[in-house]
């Protein structure tokens, strides 16, 4: 009963009082061990706790393919909707798990769990888990706080620019083509092109590409500064890198464009 209550410290709960009977939530007093987390399903304790087990090994050692197979979807990981599995593994992989959020799972030793109507949950809420009834799929999880720390995210920085010309013109301007070695794990880069960089610094034309090149269109042969920068997508915002500059000369310009 003790280790029940403390559990349901921190947790917001609507309880009502029916009958002398509490609904809301369940107690020790209330249930046996066989029909413990009756008040959320009908699964037995012993089934209800080896879930949490497999929950908890999968969490501690990173195995988010396999905690992905114990999901239902769409979940919310703290306001975040994760749509599908593919983007669960994606979300668990884009940066480093908290320590706070890992130090609960690892104390939580899966037995006598708090649970409600709402389902079942171990930790300090960090995740809960209910029974899925449609289609007989047994114990899925149906929510975790947010887990993953984007700030520890690095982001490599694009290396070896390279300059070559466009295949394809935009009428009769002049182009180029800058490419850059693909950086690991980037969904994208940002790129600034200075067209007229010895007069205006501070006027560029921004693109947004998801591959590893970009191109650019001119009327005028100037030398032509780029500075481009990858990012990763982490807990829905984007995480740069530092940016990696590269400049064209005119004359180069002018020999790749006959």
């Amino acid at each position: 009963m003790k280790k029940q209550i403390t559990k349901a410290l921190g947790i917001l709960l609507t309880v009502g009082m029916m009958a002398g009977e509490f609904t809301g939530y369940q107690t020790a007093n209330a249930a046996t061990r066989t029909d413990y987390y009756t008040v959320a399903t009908d699964i037995s304790a012993t089934d209800v706790e080896n879930f949490a087990k497999s929950v908890k090994e999968n969490v501690i050692n990173g195995k988010w393919e396999e905690l992905s197979k114990q999901i239902s979807y769409p979940v919310l990981i703290g306001k975040k909707n994760i749509k599908t599995a593919e983007d669960f593994i994606k979300y668990a992989k884009s940066g480093t798990v908290n320590e706070v959020f890992l130090k609960a799972i690892k104390a939580e030793d899966c037995t006598d769990m708090f649970c409600n109507s709402e389902g079942i949950t171990f930790g300090n809420g960090e995740i809960w888990f209910a029974e899925d009834t449609s289609e007989q799929k047994g114990l899925k999880i149906i929510s975790f706080s947010e887990f993953i720390d984007s700030a520890k995210v690095v982001v490599a920085k694009p290396i070896k620019i390279k300059w070559k010309k466009v295949t394809k013109k935009d009428s009769d301007a002049a182009g180029v083509r800058a490419t850059w070695k693909k950086v690991k794990k980037a969904d994208g880069y940002q790129c600034r092109f200075y067209l007229f960089w010895s007069k205006d610094k501070k006027s560029y034309e921004k693109k947004t590409v998801k591959k590893n090149s970009a191109s650019v269109y001119f009327q005028d042969n100037e030398n032509i500064k780029l500075k481009v920068r990858a990012y990763r997508k982490v807990n829905g915002e984007k995480v740069y890198s530092k940016w990696a500059t590269s400049i064209i000369k005119k004359k180069k310009i002018e020999k790749l464009n006959k």
